[in-house]
């Protein structure tokens, strides 16, 4: 029996077409929430004919503005991409979809992102993402169909269920509070010149490790006490 939420969200969908053939592999393998964020096209006959015997999903697929609104509710953000050269250092490590197992618990909401069809995700899309996932294929050709990289995707996630782990991860909150701890930690180093680099892969290496609520907490022990020892004392005070 599949026991958690996926929701698949399709960011600037070009063809109807491609959003039927979604919802088609989203009942194939447990996935019940569809997110168009701007679409550039209609739900048409052609996505009714696609989706076969998924049209309760395309029925209740959600239209919503923007990227933000619909990552709301969620516990971890996987982005996909086919072309990760183009963006350099500032792209956290991708993983393939087989490397997803035991990432994720049976309480997560787990959302799965697929960019437009002409240009994919954009940097700044991609950054918002928990983990990063390209699918491995051959250099002539890279970039997958949209409906297929999505089927991909959650037949691995679909499988990695039983691997899943069973310790609770820490939440989004405390993850980015951490996030800033060390970004303020950084900032004191004066050693360090491209600050933001270094916050960059921190935020990476957290999203690809999913601490747990007590790991989270002894970082937190850890960067509060460096946080003291950097900051300036006050004038008078007794060392």
């Amino acid at each position: 029996m599949v026991n958690y939420l996926i929701r698949v969200i399709l960011v600037d969908p070009m063809y109807p077409v491609n959003i039927g053939s979604v919802c088609r592999v989203m009942k194939n393998f447990g996935a019940k929430e569809l997110y168009l964020v701007r679409p550039q096209t209609k739900i048409t006959g052609e996505s009714v004919k696609y989706a076969k015997h998924a049209l309760d999903i395309l029925n209740k697929a959600n239209i919503v503005p923007t990227f933000d609104a619909a990552l709301l509710g969620m516990d971890y953000i996987i982005g996909t991409t086919g072309v990760v050269p183009r963006f350099g250092y500032a792209l956290k490590s991708c993983v393939s979809p087989k490397d997803m197992a035991g990432r994720f618990s049976k309480r997560d909401k787990i959302a799965v992102v697929l960019g437009n069809e002409g240009v994919g995700l954009t940097l700044a899309d991609l950054q918002k993402c928990d983990l990063l996932v390209s699918i491995p294929a051959t250099r002539k050709y890279g970039v997958l169909n949209l409906s297929h990289a999505c089927a991909i995707v959650l037949y691995e996630i679909f499988l990695a269920k039983k691997t899943w782990s069973h310790y609770r991860h820490a939440n989004k909150k405390q993850v980015k509070f951490l996030e800033k701890m060390f970004g303020e930690t950084v900032s004191m180093l004066g050693e360090i010149r491209d600050k933001k680099k270094v916050e960059t892969a921190f935020k990476n290496v957290l999203g690809r490790a999913r601490p747990s609520d007590e790991e989270l907490q002894a970082l937190f022990v850890a960067f509060g006490g460096i946080s003291k020892r950097f900051k300036p004392k006050k004038v008078g005070a007794v060392p």
